[in-house]
């Protein structure tokens, strides 16, 4: 990627879960690939009274305490070269996570599914975050589904005639380099008016190819958005769906929720890009 002179943290968001602990885990490489601090983050939930001295033992305060030394300890058990940094914010995780995607280049949280996300992580407005982040947000999935070692693994990204979507395909492109994926380039229409047509997207994916003769990238097209297309794609090794703000309804169908999969592409990683 392209970031060598961007310092902005990535930062994660941590409650004590395994799915949180996990979300940091699959930072640390977009950390270390923007030469940018780990910033684990843990919300009270509360507000704090500006004439209240700041108690040590209190219980939220204990536990968000807890959290990050868990999270930072299994960081640094990586091995990997990420500097690594913790904080105690005040006030709602949804609030404290939209304030710090202002000066992050990344903002991450876990989880088990959508219901779990947005009752623990992002309150109830799991996809107003993910629209009003002033970064991109990457929402992991955990667990991982199990896939086949030996499927290659995609990055996904729709294909349209929207505004912004060269940059919605360089962020895949980037992802696909830092793990080691293909890319499948998806012809998706949202609208009547907002789709491409397949040798179009055969013209631009050949661009794309010349420009990155080492990555695999395929084209692959649907009838609607990228749910359909993942719903009726269950031979792949899907890694990450990369999908713009205006998209960010479709999060629930593609993360899938916590007791059973709204869809059977359920359990995918999906990153927001703002």
């Amino acid at each position: 990627m392209s970031y060598a002179a961007q310092t902005q943290p990535v930062v994660v968001g941590i409650d004590g879960s395994r799915a949180a602990q996990a979300a940091a885990l699959w930072a640390i490489d977009e950390a270390i690939d923007r030469d940018a601090p780990l910033r684990l983050v843990y919300a009270t939930g509360k507000p704090r009274r500006s004439a209240a001295p700041y108690d040590a033992h209190d219980i939220a305060i204990e536990h968000g305490e807890t959290a990050l030394r868990a999270a930072s300890s299994a960081a640094t058990a990586t091995g990997k070269p990420v500097k690594t940094e913790t904080d105690i914010l005040w006030g709602a995780a949804s609030e404290a996570l939209i304030a710090e995607s202002g000066a992050a280049s990344l903002v991450c949280v876990g989880s088990v599914g959508i219901g779990w996300l947005a009752r623990r992580v992002l309150g109830s407005t799991a996809v107003a975050v993910c629209r009003q982040a002033r970064c991109p947000v990457a929402v992991v999935r955990y667990p991982v589904e199990d896939q086949p070692t030996e499927l290659p693994r995609w990055i996904v990204v729709g294909v349209d005639e929207r505004r912004g979507n060269d940059q919605l395909v360089a962020h895949a492109i980037d992802e696909a380099h830092l793990r080691h994926a293909g890319v499948l380039a998806v012809s998706t229409w949202s609208s009547q008016f907002s789709g491409i047509p397949y040798d179009e997207l055969d013209r631009r994916v050949e661009t794309w190819r010349q420009d990155h003769p080492d990555l695999h990238i395929r084209p692959r097209a649907t009838g609607g958005g990228l749910p359909e297309f993942l719903v009726a794609t269950t031979d792949e090794a899907i890694e990450l769906v990369v999908m713009c703000p205006a998209d960010a309804d479709d999060l629930p169908h593609i993360i899938g929720p916590y007791h059973r999969q709204l869809l059977p592409s359920g359990k995918r990683s999906v990153l927001i890009v703002h």
